[in-house]
């Protein structure tokens, strides 16, 4: 952890240069008060600055993508104290994740959590391994941060693109519509409705032979057949009371007549 000097400082500093050359005050006790004052003030703004080891900052990002797609890499930071800080966060990801952005800075009150966000899209399929998040807290004046990096592994694999995924998408879908029975579709198998003839192979059943289409072509000849889909199942119901002279009714163990 080590001070970093803000743009505040700067123009602290840059004022009160232009206040000694200015202001007719002796040389160079004005020069040494003005140095020493920023000094001073720099010193107390690291002083009561928080520890950014406190700020808890996690990532969270996308385990897979393929190359070309769309993924996205969360930060979410929070601050544990009882006072308003001011937060900058860096983290170590690759150029060719194509991230939107990698750093930003925020203000967060006193226990308060905030998760930003930004897209990736990568542009070289391999392994990345991001690991070092570095946290910028400002002191109370603004004038001095302090910085800490810390060690987080993340692991994202950027995949080739799967030129067929929308072919599977669509196939998986229709196989989805066969199951709850929204649509009907042909397919071959064991069944007893007749599809269509083909040639022989070993795997066939001879007794699927079909004789009279083997006489005609003078090649061996298989019937294939059609397995059912979506059969009507209907249940009949009589509650007529004239049933039981069809069909007599049968006394039950306490006395009474039931169909």
């Amino acid at each position: 952890m080590f001070p970093v000097p803000t743009a505040r400082l700067v123009v602290l500093a840059a004022g009160l240069a232009f206040v000694v050359l200015v202001v007719p005050l002796a040389a160079p006790w004005g020069f040494v008060a003005a140095c020493g004052a920023v000094v001073v003030a720099a010193a107390v703004d690291v002083a009561l600055g928080v520890d950014p080891g406190v700020i808890g900052v996690q990532r969270e990002l996308t385990s897979t993508l393929t190359l070309g797609g769309d993924g996205e890499v969360r930060w979410r930071v929070t601050n544990p104290t009882a006072r308003r800080v001011h937060i900058a966060v860096a983290d170590e990801l690759a150029p060719s994740l194509g991230a939107g952005e990698r750093r930003f800075a925020i203000e967060l009150p006193p226990g308060a959590t905030r998760t930003e966000r930004t897209g990736l899209r990568p542009s070289r399929r391999g392994r990345f391994e991001p690991t070092d998040l570095v946290v910028r807290v400002e002191g109370p004046l603004r004038l001095i941060a302090r910085q800490r990096s810390r060690r987080q592994r993340s692991e994202l694999r950027v995949l080739p693109p799967f030129r067929s995924r929308k072919q599977v998408e669509l196939r998986i879908e229709r196989a989805q519509l066969l199951e709850i029975g929204l649509r009907t579709a042909r397919g071959s198998g064991g069944g007893t409705e007749f599809d269509t003839l083909r040639d022989y192979t070993v795997d066939d059943d001879v007794r699927r032979i079909d004789w009279a289409a083997t006489a005609r072509t003078s090649r061996t000849i298989v019937r294939t057949y059609r397995a059912e889909r979506n059969q009507q199942v209907l249940v009949l119901l009589e509650t007529a009371a004239s049933w039981p002279a069809v069909s007599p009714a049968r006394r039950a163990s306490n006395g009474r007549w039931t169909r």
